[in-house]
């Protein structure tokens, strides 16, 4: 592996490592580079975190909305010549709108380089078409940010072929570690994936901690009706962690949390990554489950864990290479 290094600067280096007969593209970090962060609106509390883990300059943005609506940003800090990070999780089109104008704004302060960190990475649900006349939001959206950015970072994508759509250096790092290691200490003894398709999360997670784990079948019956059954598996009496990347209406968690209830588990603990919450669910989700916990990606009453800071890190020669501990998740 050729790294380029040059001092105070922060390095990318966007190559190809060969690694169980595929190529992958890798993004490096040097720690000790010369960084202003700037926080979005929606992840002030991660973006403040992100800034004090790497030693960087917090900077700061104004931000405020015309009488027609339209939303003003302006950086306060300056840029020019330096590297910016631009956190911002894009739970809603204001968010995003916001993102892509500080992204903007930086490339005409003179910023040398943009990389955006987008905790949470809304849209990805829509990662390609499902009916005739439907738009790839996904990469909609990844193409607006590539205009504008040198590099993006993410955490526990929803659907892991956004990163494909992405034009420039884009990673994922995932949270799975910081769950793994808080159901541990919570000595849980079952970990449960709500449906088939979470079985790689839980099967992480399982590596991780030593709990052993299982999966829920999900069916549906059709476009209003789902059918969920638990696996042959003696919960009587075990501390239960249903384990999601997302947690929206939260329905299919309040299912699997009656369920494993009624199988006689004596705790159900419900985690995942992104905690949205909407609505009144996390309150009624509370009811159901003796606790529920999400990381910091999306900050709410819920997060109680770190959604990026137990990541993998591979370190060469004073660079710090971050990934989510799978090749296919790096872009």
């Amino acid at each position: 592996m050729h790294i380029h290094k040059r001092s105070n600067v922060y390095i990318f280096w966007h190559g190809q490592l060969k690694r169980r007969k595929t190529y992958i593209n890798t993004i490096a970090f040097m720690l000790g580079a010369i960084m202003i962060v700037i926080p979005g609106s929606a992840s002030a509390g991660i973006g403040k975190k992100i800034a004090e883990w790497g030693n960087w300059e917090i900077g700061e943005a104004e931000r405020k909305r015309f009488p027609d609506g339209e939303m003003y940003v302006r950086i306060l800090t300056e840029i020019a010549g330096k590297d910016v990070v631009i956190v911002q999780s894009t739970t809603s089109d204001e968010k995003i709108i916001e993102a892509l104008l500080l992204c903007d704004a930086a490339q005409e302060a003179k910023a040398r380089r943009i990389i955006f960190v987008a905790p949470y990475y809304g849209y990805a649900r829509q990662d390609k078409v499902f009916k005739p006349g439907e738009p790839i939001s996904a990469r909609a959206i990844a193409r607006a940010l590539s205009a504008n950015c040198d590099a993006f970072l993410s955490v526990d994508l929803h659907a892991k072929t956004v990163l494909q759509y992405f034009t420039i250096p884009a990673v994922e790092v995932s949270a799975i570690p910081s769950i793994a290691n808080f159901l541990k200490e919570h000595r849980v003894d079952v970990l449960v994936s709500p449906d088939k398709g979470g079985i790689s999360r839980v099967q992480q997670a399982s590596e991780i901690s030593g709990i052993p784990y299982t999966y829920i079948n999900k069916t549906r019956l059709d476009a209003h009706t789902v059918k969920m059954e638990l696996p042959e598996f003696n919960f009587e009496g075990k501390s239960v962690a249903i384990i999601d990347d997302i947690i929206s209406t939260g329905g299919t968690i309040k299912k699997a949390c009656e369920l494993l209830k009624n199988a006689g588990a004596s705790n159900v603990l419900c985690a995942c990554t992104h905690g949205l919450f909407l609505g009144n669910s996390g309150t009624e989700l509370s009811k159901l489950c003796n606790e529920t916990a999400a990381s910091d990606t999306i900050e709410t009453r819920f997060s109680k864990y770190s959604g990026w800071r137990n990541s993998k890190a591979y370190i060469f020669d004073g660079l710090i290479m971050v990934s989510g501990g799978f090749d296919e998740n790096i872009h």
